[in-house]
């Protein structure tokens, strides 16, 4: 079942920071060649490792990799081995929350939080969670679908969720993982008491 919302306009404060900056600065990340080509081929990438997520210590979010985007290809954002689930949007911010609940190998829930958004379709959860830069098709059907005026629209960028258990789309000005806490009931939406481990700020 896709449910599919549109959100009221609200600019937020946003910033765009690597792992383990916690101070809200806006902090950015320099880019990094990786081989012969163009500039358009040139990557950035962060590794992240969240201890105590499990005994095996694996990294649970993966390498970041933001791809100079020129239509053709899908940049990865964000990755994560856990299941999340749509857990709450909230009008008055315009916030969607994605949550993992601890489980037999992580004792904190980790959570995605969307901020700034506009327009969302969706399944209720998704398991093996990928985010991506969505497709210029993909773009440009939510941005029609937002109903943004063109002077806006370069405040929003559509990411795409891809996962073994359904796909989705989401326009919003920020994405943060917040990792925090074992009572998935009683956590804030925001990043009260929870550490920021990643956060970017997008922009078309």
């Amino acid at each position: 079942m896709i449910t599919t919302f549109v959100a009221p306009l609200i600019v937020t404060d946003t910033y765009y920071a690597p792992a383990g900056n916690t101070s809200g600065s806006d902090t950015r990340l320099l880019p990094r060649r990786t081989g012969p080509g163009p500039k358009t081929q040139s990557t950035k990438h962060v590794s992240l490792r969240m201890p105590g997520s499990g005994s095996s210590g694996i990294e649970e979010v993966a390498p970041l990799a933001i791809h100079a985007n020129d239509g053709s290809s899908s940049a990865i954002l964000f990755r994560s081995q856990r299941t999340f689930t749509v857990w709450r949007y909230g009008v008055g911010h315009s916030q969607l929350l994605l949550r993992a609940v601890p489980d037999s190998g992580n004792t904190l829930c980790l959570d995605l939080l969307f901020e700034g958004v506009r327009a969302m379709q969706l399944v209720t959860h998704y398991k093996t969670l990928e985010l991506h830069t969505a497709s210029d098709s993909e773009s440009q059907q939510m941005l029609e679908f937002s109903e943004l005026s063109p002077p806006w629209r370069e405040r929003y960028r559509v990411v795409s969720l891809h996962s073994k258990s359904g796909s989705g789309l989401v326009l919003c000005s920020r994405i943060s993982a917040l990792r925090g806490g074992e009572d998935p009931v009683g956590l804030p939406e925001g990043p009260e008491g929870r550490e920021v481990v990643w956060s970017m700020r997008l922009q078309s």
